[in-house]
């Protein structure tokens, strides 16, 4: 109803911290979320890795895809 998402950020070799999720409007793609975290690090975004909805844990996507709820984003910079 909301028409939004809940996405999770990871750092690589941590665990996912399912307490506090970055809130989207439904068909964001990792590139924005990357901007909502920071732009500097949307800048600088070099590899993506999802768990979730429609993937592989851990398979590497393009920047353009579009995310799904509770999906875990793990971002790799340069």
């Amino acid at each position: 109803m909301l028409e939004i998402i809940r996405a999770y950020s990871k750092l690589s070799g941590k665990s996912v911290d399912m307490t506090e999720p970055f809130t989207l409007p439904v068909g964001s793609t990792v590139m924005e979320l990357a901007i909502q975290i920071h732009l500097q690090l949307a800048e600088k975004l070099k590899t993506v890795k999802v768990r979730g909805t429609g993937v592989y844990d851990g398979q590497n996507v393009q920047r353009n895809r579009v995310l799904n709820d509770k999906d875990i984003i793990e971002l790799h910079i340069s």
